[in-house]
């Protein structure tokens, strides 16, 4: 919904110079805005040498009636499973992608068991009718052998498909 989006000009650092953060439903951001934030966090995860974890959570089985519901439901769960400092937004369609900070991939397994936890507790919750399924990818960003954000995404993809 259109009343959902809510705008925020931030200042970044000096070599970024301002931008427009779009933001959906107040947790996800916009594709583009998250897109941009997540290229800046590989930048600095290379600098520092940190390890990253992109999930990429596909909404299954929703009419385009009920998309924005589900979006909006899928943010409220991520929300409630992730940390402040990671960062949840579009991806694309009925994508959301999750930028886990400062986690190696030994973590995937606790970042996917938290999610599951987290949507069958909002399914409980919830009629049969609107229950919220998703599908999940994962990509690994080495800061040893970098790749660009768009690689990540497509390598979270294959995932989802697996």
């Amino acid at each position: 919904m259109l009343s959902d989006i809510v705008l925020w000009a931030e200042i970044a650092q000096p070599t970024m110079g301002s931008f427009l953060v779009i933001m959906l439903s107040p947790i996800l951001y916009h594709q583009t805005s998250f897109a941009a934030l997540a290229r800046q966090q590989l930048k600095a995860a290379r600098r520092t040498q940190t390890q990253l974890i992109l999930l990429r959570v596909d909404v299954d089985g929703t009419t385009l009636t009920q998309t924005e519901r589900a979006l909006g439901d899928l943010g409220q769960v991520l929300q409630r499973t992730f940390r402040d400092t990671d960062l949840a937004g579009r991806v694309n369609g009925t994508d959301c992608g999750v930028l886990l900070l400062d986690v190696g991939a030994g973590q995937t397994h606790i970042a996917l068991q938290r999610l599951q936890q987290k949507l069958a507790v909002r399914n409980a919750r919830t009629t049969k009718g609107h229950q919220l399924k998703v599908r999940v990818g994962i990509a690994h960003f080495d800061p040893h052998r970098p790749c660009s954000f768009e690689e990540l995404v497509a390598e979270a993809e294959v995932g989802m498909h697996q």
